[in-house]
This record gives C-alpha cells, structure tokens and sequence, in this order.
C-alpha cells in the first residue's frame, strides 16, 4: 500500500514537471513570434514610454527611437533573457545610444502586476546635453565633462512611482563655463532611496574645490534640497575663487556650509544660504 502511495506520488510529480515543461516552452515560442511593437507594450506601459520605427521580435529586436518625456534613446536594441519566463517575468537586456553617450542595462517587468525593475544600468554621457534635458529653462552657465554611472536597482511600480533606486554616479573632469572654462575636478554622487523620495551623498574625489553633504530630491515636483560643504581647494585658479564669491561666499577658503533649494526643471528657482 505505501509502494503504490509513493508510485502514485512519483507520477503526480511528474506530471506537474512536464506542465510546467510545457508552460514554459509555450511561454518561449509565443516571446519569439510575437512582434516587437506588441512585445514592447508589456514594458513600455510601466515607464510611460513609446517606441517608434521597431523591427525584430519581442525576442531580439531594435527600436531606431525610444522616448520618455524629454529623454530620448537611439539605436535601441534588446534581448529576452529565457530564465526569467520561468518566474512570470520579461528580462530584456538593453544597449542604445542617448545623449552623446551610450547606455546598457537589463529591464523588466511581472507579466502579473505590472511594475518596472532596472538592474546593472550603466551609462557614460556628456553631461552638458543631460543638463539640457532634464532643465526647462537654458542654464547661464555651460557644463564639462561627462557622466559615469552605474545603477545597481530602480523599481518603478506599477502606478509609476519610484519605490527603489541604488547606484554611482561621477561626474569626471567637471568644468563650468561662463565666458571662460573653469575646471573642477571629479566628484561622485551615491544615490538611495527615502519615502518615493531619492537621496544623495555627494563626495569629491580628484578636485580642485571641496564638495560634500546630503541631497534630496523629489521626483515627482523636480524640487531638490541640499546641504553642502563647499571650500576651494590647492590648485583652485583666480577665476574660480572669484566666480565664488560673486554668487555670494566671500571667503571660499574657508568651510562654507550651504543649503539651498529649488527646481532641477528652472536653475534660476534655487536660493539658499550661507554659514
């Protein structure tokens, strides 16, 4: 009686294992058929994004335009990651062009419940053309160097909001350009995450002007507050220190804490003060 338990027990195993053989091989024929521009549209919808002039498959395919509000990506190609199928999920790993730079990474999202996760973004791009995308109004000054970064995780649920992002970002051979260029040096920027709120600990590495402290910016209104400790450095030249103290720090040799305000979207919106 126990053997026949066991043999029925054995089968019923095996059957479940040949189910869910065959719910995923289905799962795969269907990914490989299916057009990119419907493939698209399982992850597209989490990020609010539209693709234009796609060809391949939800499989292996390529978008010549990919947009999401002001941002722009070229030259987009993708490729099914099969293992994630077997968890109900779409992985694609991802390569385009944006800004003067490239960007890769692996994106996906539940194929039950939506929702958007990003995992090893990286990305290396000019800094100034990041500047004017993201900022609706013309920056007075103009910006150097580039930006390397590598995000670890960002989660976007399936109402849109953040819920997690964790990465690096260095700005490296930084300059400022008002009539002349100014260099800065590098600095590095550690993101997280607080409340649908990112966070952020700013640090200089290789650079002529001290800069560290704490940043928080809200996504959704653009509003960014920060407390900073600012000093110009050994190597800093005569128009650095000058251009300092024409925004207002009179002694930038000195510790200078700063807190400040405003919208990333309007540079000219941010005040704050000096100590």
């Amino acid at each position: 009686m126990k053997q026949a338990n066991t043999a029925a027990g054995n089968r019923r195993s095996r059957v479940i294992v040949l189910i869910l053989i065959g719910v995923a091989m289905f799962l795969v024929a269907l990914v490989i058929r299916l057009p990119a521009v419907h493939g698209w549209s399982l992850i597209g919808e989490g990020l609010d994004t539209q693709a234009y002039g796609m060809t391949g498959t939800a499989w292996n395919g390529e978008a010549a335009t990919v947009v999401n509000g002001p941002h722009r990506v070229t030259a987009l190609r993708w490729k099914l990651r099969p293992a994630g199928l077997l968890k109900a999920r779409l992985d694609y790993d991802l390569r385009g062009s944006i800004a003067d730079g490239r960007v890769e990474g692996i994106v996906g999202t539940r194929l039950v419940g939506g929702g958007t996760r990003l995992r090893n973004i990286r990305f290396n791009l000019d800094v100034n053309a990041l500047a004017r995308r993201f900022g609706n109004q013309p920056l007075p000054i103009t910006l150097g160097g580039r930006v390397d970064g590598f995000l670890e995780e960002v989660v976007i649920g399936a109402n849109g909001r953040l819920q997690r992002i964790s990465g690096l970002v260095n700005w490296i051979d930084g300059s400022i350009g008002f009539g002349e260029t100014i260099n800065l040096g590098t600095y590095a920027l550690r993101l997280d995450n607080a409340d649908e709120q990112i966070t952020g600990q700013v640090v200089d590495t290789e650079a002529v002007v001290r800069l560290e402290g704490d940043l928080r910016l809200d996504p959704a209104t653009g509003e960014l507050v920060g407390d900073v400790l600012l000093q110009a450095l050994e190597g800093a030249s005569n128009s650095l220190t000058q251009g300092l103290q024409l925004i207002g720090i009179r002694n930038p040799d000195a510790e200078n804490r700063i807190n400040f305000r405003g919208d990333i979207n309007n540079p000219l919106s941010f005040r704050g003060s000096i100590q």
